[in-house]
């Protein structure tokens, strides 16, 4: 069973939108596996280091000041 579910998370991560939304619609049991996926994907690092919100708060903060500090 193991070995269906790597391949069903692999053929996700390979597909495109509509693919992907064929998939998370015919797999109801996995769609929250399949929103992991998704947020990883998008926000790879910023998911990593967030472990309560005051931390992800003063991440967010810090981020930003390094992106003001880079345009000056």
């Amino acid at each position: 069973m193991r070995t269906n579910l790597d391949e069903i998370f692999e053929q996700y991560r390979r597909s495109d939108f509509m693919d992907r939304l064929n998939i998370y619609l015919q797999f109801p049991e996995l769609r929250n596996e399949f929103l992991d996926i998704d947020q990883k994907e998008t926000h790879p690092d910023f998911l990593d280091t967030v472990k309560t919100p005051s931390r992800g708060l003063n991440q967010i903060g810090i981020r930003i000041k390094r992106i003001w500090l880079r345009r000056r």
